[in-house]
């Protein structure tokens, strides 16, 4: 039998990552190599869009299996919010209802995004939300990297 993560794989068929925004393309393989949970949609927002003004924010959607990937994502964001702060903005974690994801089985489907909480600009936002991925991508390898298991 499949693992859960495996199947909503199967199921939602995401993006090739040559079409992925360049930024986020090594972090969603590594989110993607756990057997825990699965990305099925992401922007990199400022980092990869600057024609686009405010236009595109930045998100990842992961489907986790409700068990394990709940305390983990949310180890995860501890980690990365700990490594990426700034006074203006705040990496969020939010819960997507059963429409966001559809009825998946033991699964739950997390949507990360940055939040801006001043007038930032453009620069600013784009060298932040850089910096925000590279964190995301050091603590998930840190916490869940190939030579760890949770």
């Amino acid at each position: 039998m499949e693992e859960p993560a495996r199947k909503i794989a199967a199921r939602l068929k995401g993006p090739d990552p040559e079409h992925l925004d360049p930024p986020l393309r090594e972090l969603v393989g590594l989110i993607n190599s756990a057997a825990w949970a699965q990305t099925f949609g992401c922007c990199a927002g400022p980092a990869s869009h600057p024609e686009s003004g405010d236009t595109y924010g930045f998100y990842i959607s992961i489907a986790v299996r409700r068990d394990e990937g709940a305390r983990n994502l949310a180890s995860w964001l501890r980690e990365v919010l700990a490594r990426a702060p700034h006074p203006g903005a705040r990496v969020q974690m939010r819960e997507l209802d059963k429409h966001g994801l559809g009825h998946l089985e033991g699964m739950r489907g997390v949507h990360v995004s940055i939040e801006w909480l001043s007038g930032a600009g453009w620069p600013e936002k784009a060298l932040f939300t850089r910096q925000a991925i590279l964190a995301m991508h050091d603590s998930w390898a840190l916490l869940f990297g190939p030579e760890r298991s949770p």
